[in-house]
């Protein structure tokens, strides 16, 4: 927990460095949510087959799924989601102001009755 989804279309213009990205993403959420960053799960997916909008080819998205457990105030879903999309447009500039772009945040609660957690070794 939390659990950080980034996909975005491949046509994003950044040449980024997946594992710096995770990376940078993780120490933003763990400053910004006041998380231990070793509870913090990222992954990033490129979606090669895509369609946003009307299909057009040169259309971009960018999409950060973050999961957190349940209980939480509406407010913390609220400030997180409103953080993570500043710092996405700070990462994918350069894509926002050249693409047509759909950029979205979506914090969502997991359910504490069925999420299970077992670390092995030294995480």
């Amino acid at each position: 927990m939390p659990h950080c989804i980034l996909e975005y279309s491949k046509n994003v213009l950044e040449t980024l460095d997946s594992n710096d990205l995770l990376r940078r993403l993780n120490i933003f959420v763990s400053d910004t949510f006041d998380v231990d960053i070793r509870k913090i799960k990222s992954r990033l997916l490129v979606r090669p087959d895509y369609v946003v909008s009307d299909g057009q080819k040169n259309q971009a998205f960018i999409h950060l799924e973050v999961a957190i457990m349940d209980g939480r105030e509406k407010s913390t879903h609220v400030t997180l989601s409103k953080e993570l999309h500043k710092f996405l447009k700070s990462e994918f500039s350069h894509t926002i102001n050249s693409l047509p772009c759909s950029l979205t945040v979506e914090v969502r609660a997991m359910d504490s009755d069925t999420y299970v957690r077992e670390s092995f070794g030294a995480i």
